[in-house]
């Protein structure tokens, strides 16, 4: 499995481990958010807040996310790579709030496009609209 040089992909728990394998041996720069035993969106705000060592107050609701994301990566050379795992918990829970994130993180996305970033959202489940 070779790494992804930009864009959103969906994977199954166990691709993770070769793609993890593939993304270290091309160098990029890996951040992480474990949705483990998430189940609505108060659980996955905060889970990204502190994964992703947003400032205090930010990152606690949808739009103040979607600005926060923004700042997760600096400019740089290297590909840099933002992996959810562990959402299934929050897809059975509550598949409106885990189709709110996908969205997100797709604007995202489109965000560092536009910055000329190589960026790629991994996750490790498949949206609910799927």
């Amino acid at each position: 499995m070779s790494a992804p040089s930009s864009g959103l992909l969906l994977l199954s728990s166990a691709d993770f481990v070769q793609l993890q394998q593939a993304l270290l041996d091309a160098g990029a720069e890996l951040r992480e958010v474990s949705l483990a035993g998430v189940r609505n969106k108060g659980a996955l705000l905060a889970r990204f807040a502190r994964a992703l060592d947003f400032p205090e107050g930010i990152g606690h609701n949808w739009d103040s996310l979607a600005d926060a994301l923004r700042d997760v990566f600096p400019p740089q050379q290297a590909p840099q790579v933002l992996i959810v795992r562990h959402c299934r918990a929050l897809r059975e829970a509550s598949p409106e709030d885990l189709q709110i994130l996908v969205d997100i993180l797709a604007d995202t996305l489109t965000f560092y496009a536009g910055q000329g970033q190589q960026v790629a959202i991994v996750l490790d489940a498949r949206p609910p609209r799927c």
